[in-house]
């Protein structure tokens, strides 16, 4: 009845053959990044929260920290991008550490989206911030 294959997402891989993705994989930095990418409005994909006791949960009561949350994970992933840029003009690479932090926000777009296009949609985010 509710087989485990259910949950996951038929999609190809880069050679050709197909995968399947499980559900849930993708966090709001994702999400945000897609948007910016798209040149769409980011910000409406997060509201704030209303619900008293999901406010308690989180951070400083803060209604936008979903959003805050994200911005900081691309902020983070916009500087590793920028020294991964400057670096490779020198033959320079990132730390292990760095480049799995890098990989790992870029993954989901399966290599179509390049570190030079995540510096530029982080720049459009902090012009429409």
């Amino acid at each position: 009845m509710n087989s485990p294959d259910r949950k996951k997402r038929l999609a190809k891989s880069e050679w050709g053959d197909f995968i399947y993705l499980k559900r849930g994989n993708l966090r709001s930095h994702h999400h945000l990044l897609y948007a910016a990418l798209r040149q769409r409005d980011w910000k409406a994909g997060f509201k704030p929260l209303t619900n008293k006791n999901h406010l308690q949960s989180v951070y400083m009561n803060d209604p936008y920290f979903a959003r805050g949350e994200a911005l900081s994970t691309l902020r983070t992933a916009s500087e590793l991008a920028k020294r991964l840029i400057e670096g490779s003009k020198f033959g320079g690479k990132l730390s292990k550490w760095a480049q799995e932090d890098l990989d790992k926000t870029l993954a989901p777009f399966r290599k179509t989206v390049t570190p030079e296009m995540l510096v530029e949609a982080f720049e459009y985010i902090q012009k429409t911030l």
